[in-house]
């Protein structure tokens, strides 16, 4: 979310141009609901929240501090500006979240399947191994540290036709 944007938003509502230095209470009224939406929704500097209406960084300070809460107790026009953009804010950014959430579990997943898939071709490969070669592959598997292969406390046995051997 942008300032300009936030900006804007409260512009269209309240049909007023928030940059005009004015002390009537719709403007006072009108900056304090802009500089609390830019606080809470965006990590830009009180600063710069100011510079982008022409005012000083005390000022935004002020209105967040006192302003806002006699916004909301006196302008219900404001209060509804402001908790209508919360919610339109908050719902983006549940479903933005759930989709995070939902690609997380989906890789995690694909990363469980690519585990097993892994052991199960090293599994494969040896059980195609002569039975004197089987300690010298491990050794080379174990000096790679390759992904995917089961540790000592599973206990996998290596059958290969004739006798079986303890792998890991």
């Amino acid at each position: 979310m942008k300032i300009s944007q936030i900006q804007k938003y409260v512009e269209s509502y309240t049909e007023l141009d928030l940059t005009t230095r004015n002390r009537e209470r719709n403007h006072v009224y009108a900056r304090a609901a802009y500089y609390y939406l830019c606080k809470r929704y965006t990590k830009v500097s009180l600063t710069n929240i100011a510079k982008s209406v022409n005012i000083t960084h005390a000022s935004v300070i002020n209105a967040l501090n006192n302003t806002i809460e006699e916004v909301f107790m006196y302008d219900q026009g404001l209060k509804a500006l402001c908790d209508n953009f919360t919610r339109v804010f908050d719902e983006d950014t549940f479903e933005v979240n759930e989709t995070k959430v939902d690609i997380v579990n989906e890789n995690v997943d694909l990363k469980n399947e690519l585990s097993i898939i892994k052991s199960s071709l090293i599994y494969q490969a040896m059980t195609k191994i002569p039975d004197g070669k089987v300690y010298k592959v491990i050794e080379y598997i174990n000096l790679l540290n390759i992904e995917g292969i089961p540790d000592n406390s599973k206990g996998l046995k290596v059958y290969n036709g004739f006798s079986s051997v303890d792998a890991f």
